[in-house]
């Protein structure tokens, strides 16, 4: 609580007049709403971002996309090679280098990882 000042006029006796009221104070904190979820901040489950952006990584990729040129789809989509991707996700055990890649166009690469999400 704190108290605040206001001043008035007064029209029947003409004077200025100065009122003090006592104002109760607001929380500022948001009440919780039990109706809906409570957010949590994303969190990834690993960070390979130093990994893809390694020497290693780039020149295995350049090398990859010069050893097949077309999407593994590409029968179906008709795109050229631009993503070589894992099979097997390294956050889900894959090896970094040792094993059998895709490699995929934007869009099969992103339905790919798609069905990917679902299971």
């Amino acid at each position: 609580m704190f108290q605040s000042f206001k001043i008035g006029y007064d029209k029947l006796f003409g004077n200025i007049v100065a009122y003090i009221c006592t104002v109760p104070t607001i929380n500022k904190k948001t009440p919780k709403r039990p109706w809906m979820p409570e957010s949590k901040p994303f969190t990834m489950k690993v960070n390979n971002q130093a990994f893809y952006n390694s020497a290693a990584w780039r020149k295995f990729a350049k090398r990859e996309k010069m050893l097949y040129p077309l999407c593994d789809n590409f029968e179906t989509c008709g795109g050229a090679h631009e993503i070589t991707d894992h099979p097997v996700p390294i956050t889900e055990g894959g090896h970094k280098f040792n094993q059998q890649f895709n490699h995929f166009c934007k869009s099969c690469n992103a339905s790919k990882t798609a069905k990917q999400g679902k299971r």
